[in-house]
């Protein structure tokens, strides 16, 4: 019985200290932030252009530990005298440990573990920022939807970035801006709802 006890006692301190070695992934503890994509790409050994439109919104708690991230977006086509119009919706969940994507098409969701939560990552003043965009260097700063933000960039890529939150994402000629931030605000339980549709594990079995 002793010796049970002794174990329960370690495995306790060693989880109070993984909890205490947590970072926190943003600066703030709640927010809502809301975004306009938009961006052209063009392929000319093929002929192909495209042109992108869209809107996304961030929407956290626990300092990100809880977070949903939606993004909804047309992209118009061109080639050949063409023209073709797709949609893409996203929708991802993280709670803890727990992530949640879900699939519009297949009117499914996806549930597994939470990278963000395993790696424990944060940018708060560019910590980790090696691991969102490799070789990525300071580039001054900006100001978006009236927030001093830090510039990371590598070629034709970007991240602009204020208390660890991402205000603007470049990439390949797409860019998401922040036109509205809102933090130390609580959200409301029903901006983390997620579809009425079946549930899945990683490897497609039903929960």
């Amino acid at each position: 019985m002793k010796r049970v006890t002794k174990i329960s006692l370690v495995v306790m301190m060693i989880a109070v200290v993984v909890q205490a070695e947590r970072v926190n992934r943003y600066a703030v503890k709640s927010g809502k932030v809301t975004y306009d994509i938009t961006g052209k790409n063009e392929i000319k050994a093929i002929g192909l252009k495209e042109s992108i439109k869209g809107k996304k919104r961030i929407v956290f708690d626990a300092y990100g530990d809880r977070e949903l991230v939606e993004i909804d977006k047309t992209i118009e086509s061109e080639s050949q005298g063409k023209s073709t119009l797709e949609k893409e919706h996203e929708l991802t969940y993280t709670n803890g440990t727990d992530q949640y994507r879900v699939n519009f098409d297949r009117k499914r969701i996806t549930k597994r573990k939470n990278p963000y939560y395993t790696a424990n990552y944060t940018l708060v003043d560019g910590k980790d920022i090696q691991a969102f965009l490799p070789k990525a260097k300071k580039s001054g700063t900006e100001t978006v939807a009236g927030l001093e933000c830090t510039v990371w960039k590598k070629k034709n890529e970007s991240l602009c970035i204020h208390r660890g939150v991402i205000l603007k994402e470049s990439s390949d000629g797409v860019t998401a801006t922040a036109n509205k931030v809102e933090f130390d605000v609580v959200p409301e339980e029903n901006n983390f709802e997620l579809p009425d549709f079946p549930m899945y594990d990683k490897r497609g079995k039903k929960i």
